[in-house]
Order: C-alpha cells, then structure tokens, then sequence
C-alpha cells in the first residue's frame, strides 16, 4: 500500500487540554483531520506521543539535541508514562474521525538499560540514569 507522510499545518500548542491521554488522542485528532481537509480523496492517520513524568510533567516533542539530553536527564532513574494515540480520518465521509486502539500487551528491552511494558495503548518506561553528561 502507498501511502504520503504529510506534516499537518496545524500547533500542537493550539490544545489546551492538560491530561495526557486525553491531550495525546486530541492532539493525534487534530493533525488527522487537518490533514484530511487538504487531502479530500485520502484516508488519513493522525498520530502523536508524549511522555509523563512520574512528578506529572508533559515531555513533547524536544526542540533541539540539547533540550533531548535535558529530558532523558530528567527521566533517569524514574518511571514515566508513554501515550501515543493513532486517529483514522477522511474529509469525505461524515464524522469520520475514529479512535484506533491497541488492546495488547508486550514487553520490549530498551538498548539504554531501562525498560518497557505497554498494556491497553499506554506504555511505563523506566529510564535508567546515566553519569555520561553531553550538554
């Protein structure tokens, strides 16, 4: 099957909403059916991912290399909740953005040393702390 990868026009600053997973599958939402509106023939997936902290804090996508070492810092030695949501839409058929879900569970080894368990679309990560600082 081919398929585009196209960048939605739309901020993820423009969600206000707060809670993770509900801000997650909003925001995967909002890149679907912006992208849908463009592409009037495509059937359209809208992703997105985020992490929270275990003290509440939203990690998004990091700006630079810098502001990513500054996260995984952060992260190391906690455990931190992974969302990432996935929407179906297309312009031409009628309400036609849908949840899509992953009900599985898996355990995966991280190359870092930390690790991860998914269960019902929502992942805990334990990210194991390093001494190596490349700020």
């Amino acid at each position: 099957m081919a398929f585009e990868v196209v960048p939605p026009g739309c901020l993820e600053s423009d969600s206000a909403e707060t809670d993770p997973a509900k801000r997650c599958s909003a925001l995967a939402k909002m890149k679907a059916e912006d992208v849908s509106a463009k592409h009037l023939d495509a059937a359209v997936l809208g992703c997105d991912t985020l992490v929270a902290a275990a003290d509440g804090t939203l990690l998004e996508k990091p700006v630079d290399a810098r502001n990513a070492r500054r996260m995984l810092r952060f992260l190391g030695g906690q455990e931190a909740t992974v969302h990432s949501a996935v929407r179906a839409a297309a312009a031409r058929i009628s309400d036609a953005t849908h949840p899509v879900s992953d009900s599985g569970r898996s355990r995966m080894p991280m190359s870092s040393g930390g690790s991860l368990r998914v269960s019902g679309g929502t992942a805990r990560v334990r990210f194991r702390s390093t001494a190596r600082d490349n700020s």
